[in-house]
This record gives C-alpha cells, structure tokens and sequence, in this order.
C-alpha cells in the first residue's frame, strides 16, 4: 500500500500487531511520549517523500465517567475524534492552570481528518460504523484515579495516551491525511497489574485484518 506511513510508538506495539501490517507501507517506532513523536516524525517526513495518508496504531487508557463507569471497556477500538495536551500547563496537587500569552492560551484542541476523506481506507471504516471520542495527550500516563479525573475534566476527553497531540498537530501543519487508531489496553488510573496490554493490541489486530484484507 504505498503512501501510507503507519507509526507504532514503541516494539512492543509493533510486535502485536506487525503481523496485520499490509505490504508496501511506510512504518516508522518513533518511542514512548509527544518529545520522540515530534522528533521522529518531523524528521522522517522531511527525509522521505510525501504520504498520502499517516496513520498512528497503539493503545490507550479510557477515562472513567462521573458515575465511575469507563467510556470504554479494556479491548474496545477507538479512533481520535479530537486531540490535546492534557498537562500543558501549571500543574498543582489538584489543579492544572492554563498559561496565557498575550496572542491566547497555549493550549489547544485539534480535530480529526474526517473520515469519508481519508485515501485507501475511507470507505472500509465507515463500514465498521467505529468508535470515536476525544483523546488526550499526557506526558505522564495517569497513575491515580483523582490524576485521570482531573485530566478527563479539564480536557473533555474519554481517552488518553502519550504520542497523538503531536501526531494531530505535525499532520495538520503539513496538510497529510491522518487517522490515530487506538485500542484500550486499562482504565486510566488503575494499577499497572490490571492493564491488559496483549488483549488490546490483539483486538487492535484483528480489527486492522479487517481493515486491510
């Protein structure tokens, strides 16, 4: 499928879903966190001809609602409605304040590349009929369920994860088609031991068979 560069952040994501890839693509492990996606990614598109569509594959945590139920359950796929920088700010023991310049705050939302206009696979996820919800971009993933609510909160967003802001941003800059595809490996949060990394990157797979066949 050449003309799509697939970004995996890390090996271990790769490894559980490699096996799914099509042939031809572009792919690129920029590593854990916005600083590697931004720098990687930068740097391969300006080394590398133009995509005709960049898609961003991985796992997240989904945000418990106000009545302590998750928007999404461990395994379920989710496409990036919206992205932003969850803790770009003054973070306190409760609080993370904006910073305001005098042309605005810095921090922003960015929206999706709609989905009926993206090359090579528009059609196929429509037929999915997919989830999508509004994610967020943390440098630090949630390790307290009052740190998860404070983002969710401040944000509106239902999912978190580490690469997708800057993703959302380098593709809105040089005017690529893109799509950040993720599959909820815990609820933000909770403890490292009840993660189930290895059932969402399995769900994930299969749902890119599907894409892909």
């Amino acid at each position: 499928m050449e003309g799509l560069l697939v970004v995996i952040p890390t090996e271990t994501e790769l490894a559980g879903l490699e096996s799914a890839l099509p042939r031809g693509i572009d792919l690129l492990i920029p590593g854990i966190g916005p600083v590697n996606m931004a720098i990687r990614l930068m740097g391969w598109l300006m080394e590398n001809p133009r995509p005709r569509l960049m898609m961003l594959l991985g796992t997240c945590g989904s945000y418990l609602k106000g009545d302590n139920t998750p928007f999404f359950q461990a395994r379920e796929v989710v496409l990036a409605k919206s992205q932003s920088y969850g803790d770009l700010g003054r973070c306190r023991s409760s609080t993370i304040e904006e910073i305001k310049l005098e042309d605005g705050p810095i921090s922003k939302k960015m929206e999706a590349y709609p989905i009926s206009e993206l090359p090579f696979i528009a059609n196929r996820i429509l037929n999915f009929h997919p989830k999508i919800a509004p994610m967020t971009t943390l440098m630090c993933s949630s390790a307290s369920f009052d740190r998860a609510s404070l983002v969710r909160s401040r944000t509106g967003a239902m999912c978190e994860g580490m690469e997708g802001a800057p993703f959302f941003e380098i593709a809105h800059e040089f005017q690529i088609p893109f799509v950040e595809i993720r599959a909820v490996s815990n609820i933000a949060g909770a403890n490292r031991e009840s993660w189930d990394l290895d059932g969402a990157l399995y769900s994930l797979k299969s749902f890119l068979k599907g894409l892909f066949k």
